[in-house]
């Protein structure tokens, strides 16, 4: 993680206050010009309102910025690897982008759909805004060069359809007739999308509920299941069905839609929002994984654990089946979460200093997570 001096944070107090003074003072031009002329804003208070909102808008939007570039410029400077400068700046962008969005973009009170269009608005308005401005674009280019695309969709571009992205999915270990049940299901889903009966969360809940079931049922499902293989999947379905009024994902990477999750990229913020819509459901699933761990712990409750061997025999057999290139990042990462879901054990030594998944080991150290692959497949020959 990027560390900044004490006396960056100073300058950076100074920057805020000065961009909020900023900000308060454009916004109270409207007010004293509304007062100098108060016949012209009786006679059209609608338009008299356009302009306020828009005045405030546009405030806002370069206190955005200010704050932005100024931490940008700063980060930049540091000389550290492109991957942490992106992390860091997209760490900085949603704390600034809620602050923005509660405290100084106009925000009409009003019902929750309309509260949400808002925030919709918001974002369109801040990407456009972004993308016209030289320091992003050159930040864009700098962070573009580190990211992977993603594996093409399975369908026609334009078209909703919820399996878009269904060969991506990291579903090796369910049988062929489970496969086709998530398949049938999402289909319905998104028949009830498309007849208005159902709202994009209830969708992507349900959705969620109906792959953990099958993991579930199959005797596979895991917790780094339930916190990223499967919210990744309800993205996929959600974007290429066009569950959401305000489709969020990207196939392409942009400085803004620059985090991967699952088979596109989006905001920082928007990875967020998705895992929150989720946490009900994770936390539901969760519950069952605990209740069947502690009954699988009672004596003469199952058969007990697998052998090591046998994992070395699964893993071979997953890094054979890739044919050629497996060391490839894509296949890594394709590898590294079937290991996550498949319950393949991890070294206590890892656990020890914090690291709970084969994502995480690979994410930290590459090397020696081929090294771990090499040695299991070696152990699986004897």
């Amino acid at each position: 993680m990027i560390e900044l001096s004490d006396d960056v944070r100073r300058r950076f107090d100074r920057r805020r206050k000065q961009a909020e003074r900023e900000f308060n003072r454009e916004v109270e031009s409207v007010r004293l010009r509304k007062e100098e002329d108060v016949e012209a804003y009786l006679s059209n208070p609608l338009k008299s309102y356009e302009i306020a909102t828009e005045v405030t808008r546009r405030a806002s939007l370069k206190f955005f910025g200010s704050l932005l570039f100024f931490w940008l410029g700063e980060l930049s400077a540091q000389q550290e690897p492109v991957d942490e400068l992106r992390q860091a700046v997209n760490r900085f962008v949603v704390v600034i982008r809620k602050q923005v969005l509660e405290s100084m973009w106009p925000n009409p009170p009003g019902p929750t759909h309309q509260r949400k269009w808002e925030e919709q608005e918001f974002d369109r308005a801040l990407i456009k805004w972004l993308a016209a401005r030289r320091q992003w674009r050159d930040y864009e280019v700098k962070i573009l060069r580190e990211l992977t695309p993603p594996a093409p969709a399975d369908d026609l571009p334009g078209e909703a359809d919820p399996l878009k992205y269904f060969l991506n999915w990291p579903l090796e270990g369910l049988s062929a007739k489970a496969r086709r049940s998530i398949s049938s299901d999402l289909l319905g889903i998104h028949a009830a999308r498309l007849e208005g009966t159902r709202d994009c969360a209830e969708c992507c809940r349900r959705a969620y509920d109906l792959i953990a079931e099958e993991f579930d049922r199959a005797g596979l499902l895991r917790e780094v299941l339930l916190r990223e293989s499967i919210p990744e999947m309800i993205a996929d379905a959600s974007g290429g069905g066009d569950w959401s009024l305000e489709p969020m994902g990207r196939a392409e990477p942009t400085g803004i839609f620059n985090v991967r999750f699952g088979s596109q990229f989006y905001p920082p913020w928007r990875v967020e929002t998705i895992l929150e819509s989720l946490e009900g459901r994770r936390s539901y699933w969760n519950g069952r994984l605990m209740l069947k761990a502690s009954l699988s712990s009672e004596p003469g409750s199952g058969p007990g654990r697998r052998p090591q061997s046998d994992a070395h025999k699964r893993v071979a057999s997953k890094v054979a089946s890739f044919e050629n290139d497996w060391k490839s990042p894509e296949k890594l990462a394709r590898l590294a979460k079937w290991m996550d879901s498949e319950g393949i054990p991890l070294d206590k030594r890892l656990r020890s200093r914090g690291v709970d998944s084969w994502v995480e080991k690979l994410e930290a150290d590459p090397v020696n997570f081929i090294k771990a692959i090499d040695y299991r497949q070696r152990r699986a020959k004897k």
